[in-house]
């Protein structure tokens, strides 16, 4: 699932990774108030909770982005049955790129793979464990919430 905003990352403490300043252990929290768009975009619990007043969950596919980023074959096939479509794409549209370290498509066998631009599949630093304790207390009640709301848990860290 992407919510507008959030990053390609499904786990918030991901999804913030590359956008805080790794140095230091503040993430800008003021009260329950939090001013990183990163952080705030990244509460999955609260953009569902606005969308089940007018959508009933069955209408969403939530995709987990490690799934994705592992079987994006399984998934691709998952969402066309969703959506009603037949089944077009193939294991064989997906090629492993070693320096991204992710699969890219091929649209057919003799065509150019497309990845993700420059800014995907690049190293992230790593958090500082003050911050990475922070982000997970933040996120806690937000993610116990979204997994209750949608009867899966995504097995995120500190969840």
């Amino acid at each position: 699932m992407r919510l507008p905003g959030s990053s390609i990352q499904w786990c918030p403490l991901l999804a913030v990774s590359g956008y805080l300043n790794h140095n230091s252990d503040n993430i800008f929290f003021l009260d329950s108030q939090v001013e990183d768009p990163m952080v705030r975009s990244s509460r999955y619990a609260v953009y569902l909770q606005h969308w089940l007043k007018y959508f009933k969950l069955k209408q969403f596919l939530i995709i987990d982005t490690q799934d994705m980023i592992t079987h994006p074959y399984n998934v691709t096939r998952q969402a066309e049955t969703f959506l009603g479509l037949r089944h077009a794409v193939t294991e064989d549209h997906f090629v492993f790129d070693k320096k991204k370290g992710f699969y890219c498509f091929k649209l057919h066998p003799n065509a150019t793979s497309m990845c993700m631009n420059g800014s995907k599949g690049r190293h992230h630093q790593e958090l500082k464990p003050g911050l990475v304790k922070k982000l997970r207390n933040y996120f806690r009640p937000y993610n116990r919430k979204f997994y209750k709301m949608t009867g899966r848990n995504f097995g995120w860290p500190g969840s």
